[in-house]
């Protein structure tokens, strides 16, 4: 089961894709942000000057410390709701491509049906960073950081934005493999469904084994500046 934390992870990684993304003007914008928010740091801290570019903000310096944008996000474990016959085992086989060279089996305990219902709440920010009299900037820069979630649609556009990008891109990867057709086809009805039309509900691709492109912003460093994902990514 994915735990509530795993998809607070994914939601924090979707917002900060769809706002590096939208960054105003050309992609030199962005290659500028990349060079100097991504330190040299071990490779799981890589991003971590990046993601406080975009969620934190210094207290005032008699409380020291940052507040972050996401302690105003609460997101419960899941609910579960999965009858007896929705649990199955199943062979799980990975293949290597395009070649579809198989590289290993293994039996699990698949979950082919059911729900999981996750509580989601976001928690408003104190007061209105316009409202402070007299006008101090590191109280309006905390607050802003704290009533950031609250933008409209920000969860559900980011969601969007990059769950959309997550299908497209595996599209692409399989679409010249002809074992692949009928998964080509789901994914492409998926993009329809969720992608090209108005909907309610946004796509997602979160869990064990689902790749960097799922779980970090390296697809638009790679498009924006290869030499920097050269560096940060390929040679790590």
């Amino acid at each position: 089961m994915i735990p509530g934390s795993s998809l607070k992870g994914y939601i924090r990684t979707a917002i900060m894709y769809a706002n590096l993304k939208g960054l105003v003007g050309s992609p030199n914008n962005i290659r500028n942000v990349l060079h100097k928010r991504i330190k040299k740091l071990e490779p799981k801290n890589v991003a971590q000057h990046l993601e406080s570019y975009f969620f934190r903000a210094r207290r005032p310096k008699k409380q020291r410390g940052f507040v972050d944008s996401f302690q105003q996000l609460i997101v419960s474990d899941p609910e579960v709701s999965i009858d007896r016959d929705c649990l199955s085992v199943e062979k799980f086989e990975v293949y290597e491509l395009p070649a579809m060279s198989k590289i290993v089996s293994q039996y699990v305990i698949a979950v082919l049906c059911g729900k999981l219902i996750y509580n989601i709440k976001v928690f408003s920010s104190p007061t209105d960073p316009t409202n402070i009299t007299p006008l101090v900037n590191e109280h309006t820069q905390v607050l802003r950081r704290l009533s950031f979630l609250q933008k409209n649609n920000i969860l559900f556009e980011s969601l969007k934005t990059f769950g959309c990008k997550l299908l497209r891109y595996e599209i692409d990867r399989v679409k010249q493999i002809k074992n692949l057709e009928k998964y080509r086809e789901f994914l492409e009805e998926l993009v329809k469904k969720y992608c090209e039309q108005q909907t309610n509900c946004v796509i997602g691709r979160i869990g064990y084994m689902i790749g960097l492109k799922s779980k970090t912003v390296i697809d638009i460093v790679k498009n924006v500046d290869y030499n920097l994902f050269y560096k940060k990514y390929v040679q790590k």
